[in-house]
């Protein structure tokens, strides 16, 4: 099979089959029009010719013939003369038909009225259409990636099951080798499925791909054998044909589901993601034609279909099957799965409950006698159908709205922190972070790349970006046509090196940030989007920033051996140490001073001033030469006095907000600020309090510095990234809880920690509640988080 597929790749036979899709479906379209549709189907029993079903569209139900009733003539010659009767068991083409009804042995004759033009060709409109989006998927799939050996499977697939779309309705009102053809493209649609599969994803041989083939071949030829003898005229298989060619096609579906459902098994989490996808589509397309059309006519039942549903609803159900196809074959990257299983779940009980509220009010309203299993079912789809295809419009215009810029979705401030709630880990080196990030993130690569003089036009690439050069230029260009952007965070083309951009920009420099495509071969979604820029963002800083650091640590090991090898050294070769402009503009330009504030106290930042600090040192005039070679060594030390000098200047700068607006609205404001600036959720609840309270100056400042502090250090030494701070005002009692969910310590430390100053911010934080009258207390358990109690009197 493999060979035979191989030999029609050339393109000349998709546009030749194309074109033959095309004519038989327009000559077949507007000769069905030309016929109508008469929906009975007769078994002969005895030599009596008996109604076995009556389609409620067609138009023998609605002249009065009836599940049941006997047919006598057929263009007043006796019913077992007539071609099609005789061959098919159809009494399609008839003009008049005499019948006698179960209830009344009299003899009556109808004549077939042909419907008007219009009223016929609308009628058959949606099956065509239905057959001609199949083949259009198929193709444009085989279009959009001719050389995958899938998307040339499913342009087959596509092919075969339209057709046999358009030919059941030739077949329905008997037009010539309409039934034939029907069944001959069923068939090959069964087959086409088997080796769809054989190949997804991958070109696979194992036993249970040869034996479906087998099976399915086997099956099939021996369908086409009998049919054959059939159409001689040996014997009438009319019925037998029916069933061998709906088993088989129910053999073909269920290997489908066991080659899904070893994927699902597998490892490659890529395959998975693809095979639950197609699950989910033959589920909804095969179900409703398994249960209203293969299994009715199996059992000889299908009357009980026609009774109360339009056969159309399981050809409809059936195109999500293509569909699903398409999108996993044309698509290199898609969703996840849980949010489409899930949206699929939630549209199935929406329909199940508006479906019973409908029918209950359309019963109360008297509009239907009685509520019935089969008003209901009916109701069920169609409810189904219009839920479904409102989704997918919505999901259509809100794209369409994207791409030309209306009604952008603006989502709140806390959604976006929530969704921002992931660790992001601290690194030292800048390879690392990069290394760091493309693990935790799943993805195949990231490419930094910045627009600055002064930082040599650094280049940053780890992953799939590390050793390709050719993807390395793309980005490049795409960079230079880009980098004036700022924070507009694209979502580049499929088929780009990289999945999503984020650019920064200022005045005198640009930075962009690439980031792959995961390994699942799983899009990013819009909420996610954000995530990235955050990360982006925070991963900028931390690299320029450490950039600096290591600088300035190179400049340091060039002075200490200067001083090693010379007993003086000049203030100014000691002021040439100092690094680039770019950490006082980086502290200068901030915005909002107050940001600056827990920079100061964690992060690189707070390395870079303990530095400066020292070197600071180093510039007294004259040290002696021991004491500048054991300053030297003592550089990137943290020193217990610079912290608490640090920290009592913090302390002693009082917000502008506290003083005009009170505690409440700037702790409230402080959180908003620190929660752009970190990845942290802070949850605030108050009890007792409001913004118009206004407690002692002195208390409003501790208590303040106090939330500030406590949050700073536990994001700091917890590890944690949530924190709940809990303000609550009982009569004269103010009450502040800081509690984290992180790895907390042992508070029997706490103690020696306090007095050796080696968590000088617990120190600090004490003495200043104890100076204005309150009280400090500490409880953590390892691995079970941290919680600070501050009582104030007010």
């Amino acid at each position: 099979m493999n060979i035979l597929f191989g030999k029609i790749y050339k393109k000349k036979v998709y546009y030749l089959a194309s074109a033959i899709f095309i004519f038989i479906g327009i000559v077949y379209f507007f000769s069905c029009s030309q016929r109508p549709f008469i929906g009975l189907d007769i078994n002969n029993s005895d030599g009596h010719w008996y109604v076995v079903t009556a389609n409620q569209n067609g138009e023998g139900y609605k002249s009065g013939i009836r599940f049941g009733d006997q047919i006598f003539k057929i263009n007043s010659e006796d019913a077992g003369n007539y071609h099609i009767l005789r061959k098919w068991g159809r009494a399609e083409g008839a003009n008049s038909i005499s019948f006698s009804a179960q209830e009344n042995t009299t003899e009556q004759t109808i004549t077939i009225e042909n419907p008007p033009a219009l009223q016929r060709m609308l009628a058959i409109l949606p099956y065509f259409l239905l057959g001609f989006i199949f083949w259009f998927l198929g193709f444009i799939a085989w279009l959009k990636r001719p050389s995958l050996v899938q998307a040339r499977a499913l342009f087959w697939l596509n092919y075969f099951l339209g057709l046999a779309i358009l030919l059941a309705q030739a077949s329905s009102r008997g037009l010539f080798l309409g039934k034939e053809l029907e069944y001959i493209t069923f068939l090959l649609t069964a087959v086409a499925l088997i080796y769809f599969f054989s190949i997804f994803p991958l070109d696979k041989e194992n036993k249970i791909n040869k034996v479906s083939c087998q099976i399915v071949t086997a099956l099939a030829a021996v369908f086409f054998i009998l049919l054959i003898i059939h159409s001689i005229g040996f014997f009438s298989l009319s019925n037998l044909l029916v069933k061998l060619a709906l088993f088989t096609m129910i053999i073909s579906i269920s290997f489908a589901v066991v080659n899904l459902i070893i994927l699902k098994l597998s490892k490659d989490q890529a395959a998975k993601n693809e095979a639950n996808i197609i699950l989910l589509g033959l589920l909804i397309g095969f179900l409703p034609f398994f249960l209203f059309i293969a299994l009715p006519t199996l059992c000889n039942s299908k009357q009980w279909v026609y009774t109360f549903m339009n056969s159309f609803f399981p050809e409809l159900f059936i195109a999500v099957v293509p569909f699903s196809l398409y999108y996993v074959v044309v698509n290199k990257y898609l969703p996840d799965y849980r949010r489409i299983y899930e949206g699929f779940i939630s549209q199935i009980l929406s329909s199940v409950c508006l479906s019973f509220i409908l029918l209950l009010a359309l019963y109360l309203l008297k509009i239907v006698p009685s509520i019935t299993f089969e008003v209901y079912i009916e109701l069920f789809f169609s409810i189904y159908i219009l839920i479904a295809c409102y989704h997918y419009l919505q999901v259509i215009l809100s794209k369409l709205f994207k791409k030309f810029g209306f009604l952008q979705e603006k989502k709140s401030f806390k959604r976006r922190i929530e969704e921002l709630n992931e660790n992001l880990t601290s690194l030292i080196a800048d390879d690392q972070i990069l290394i760091e990030m493309v693990q935790n993130l799943e993805i195949d690569g990231i490419f930094l790349i910045t627009d600055n003089v002064q930082f040599n036009n650094l280049n940053k690439a780890v992953g799939r970006f590390q050793e390709n050069l050719d993807e390395r230029e793309i980005l490049e260009e795409y960079f230079n046509n880009h980098n004036k952007l700022d924070m507009e965070t694209k979502v580049l083309p499929d088929d780009f090196p990289a999945e999503v951009f984020v650019p920064f920009s200022s005045y005198n420099s640009a930075c962009g940030v690439f980031f792959g495509h995961r390994f699942s071969r799983i899009k990013f979604i819009q909420s996610e989007l954000s995530l990235l820029t955050l990360l982006a963002g925070q991963l900028v800083y931390q690299l320029l920033i450490l950039i600096v650091i290591n600088g300035l640590n190179k400049e340091l090991i060039v002075l200490n051996e200067r001083i090693s090898d010379s007993k003086t050294i000049s203030e100014t070769e000691i002021e040439n140490t100092i690094p680039p402009n770019f950490v006082y503009s980086l502290f200068t330009n901030m915005n909002n001073q107050d940001r600056l504030i827990p920079k100061l106290l964690t992060g690189p930042y707070h390395y870079v001033l303990d530095q400066y600090s020292w070197l600071d040192y180093l510039q007294r005039k004259n040290l002696p030469e021991s004491i500048k070679q054991q300053t030297m060594l003592k550089i990137g030390e943290i020193d217990r006095d610079i912290k608490f000098e640090i920290l009592a200047k913090i302390d002693k700068r009082n917000p502008s907000l506290l003083d005009k607006s009170g505690l409440l609205p700037t702790i409230e404001l402080w959180i908003q600020d620190f929660m752009r600036e970190e990845l942290a959720l802070i949850i605030l609840n108050t009890f007792g309090i409001d913004n118009p309270n206004r407690f002692d100056k002195q208390i409003e400042t501790v208590a303040f510095r106090f939330i500030e502090k406590g949050i700073i250090n536990a994001l700091r030494y917890s590890e944690s990234h949530v924190f709940k701070v809990d303000i609550i005002l009982i009569k004269n009692i103010l009450e502040i809880i800081i509690s984290d969910n992180g790895k907390g310590f042992d508070v029997n430390e706490l103690e020696t920690w306090l007095i050796s100053g080696a968590h000088s911010g617990l120190a600090v934080m004490k003495e200043r509640i104890e100076i204005v009258g309150g009280q400090l207390k500490i409880t953590s358990q390892i691995n079970k988080g941290t919680t600070l109690k501050a009582l104030f009197q007010v």
